[in-house]
């Protein structure tokens, strides 16, 4: 059974806040430290998120990088709850790009940086997500993060997860399709920095978007 239910449980899904990796346009690694301007975006998305959270227990986690790490850090100051990481939940593997930045990529896999641009633009499909050597497959990642959500969500608590935008996507995802990797209803969504979505979940019922801030 891969169906997402959990007993008054609530799931905000949260992009991490603008980093100096994301100027550099790296696909992969970059420097993690957050722009002041992301800061200054994350603290607004704490003030919007606040009045969901007020009185509830929360459990914050965050994928395995610097970006997410930092920005759930933030978030946890100001909720004055400790943070963990999530060991299931992290971005799709790249394989051979990920350590390219945008203008390596066009140069040496422009067929590649052109499928990825139009996925991220919506105007590409999931079967031309390119087949880079090493990449790991949509499916498996479907797998890895349904099961890493059946580790962290916990009845009658907030649970908020920090990660990059593959992760969020399939996070976001999976709670549309209560837990199941559906091909032709995977899309893209374009999470600004810090940007979320809340879901509240249920033991008897699909998950039910309840906020956004974007």
């Amino acid at each position: 059974m891969n169906n997402i239910r959990v007993r008054g449980a609530r799931f905000f899904i949260v992009r991490h806040a603008e980093a100096l990796k994301n100027i550099e346009k790296m696909h992969g690694g970059g420097t993690q430290d957050l722009t002041i301007r992301g800061v200054s975006q994350l603290l607004k998305s704490i003030d919007d998120l606040r009045p969901e959270i007020l009185e509830r227990k929360v459990n914050i986690l965050y994928q395995k990088e610097g970006r997410s790490k930092k920005t759930a850090e933030i978030i946890g100051q100001k909720f004055e709850a400790e943070t963990r990481i999530a060991k299931q939940i992290y971005g799709v593997g790249l394989g051979v790009i990920a350590d390219l930045n945008e203008d390596e990529l066009k140069v040496q896999y422009p067929e590649v940086s052109r499928i990825l641009e139009a996925w991220k633009n919506n105007g590409a499909k999931l079967d031309d997500y390119p087949d880079v050597p090493g990449r790991e497959h949509m499916v498996d990642f479907a797998d890895r993060i349904r099961s890493g959500l059946f580790n962290i969500l916990m009845p009658d608590i907030d649970t908020i997860l920090v990660g990059t935008t593959s992760t969020i996507n399939m996070l976001n995802h999976l709670m549309l399709t209560d837990g199941e990797f559906i091909h032709d209803k995977y899309d893209f969504v374009s999470f600004p920095f810090s940007g979320i979505n809340g879901w509240h979940l249920s033991s008897n019922e699909a998950p039910r978007k309840i906020f956004s801030n974007f």
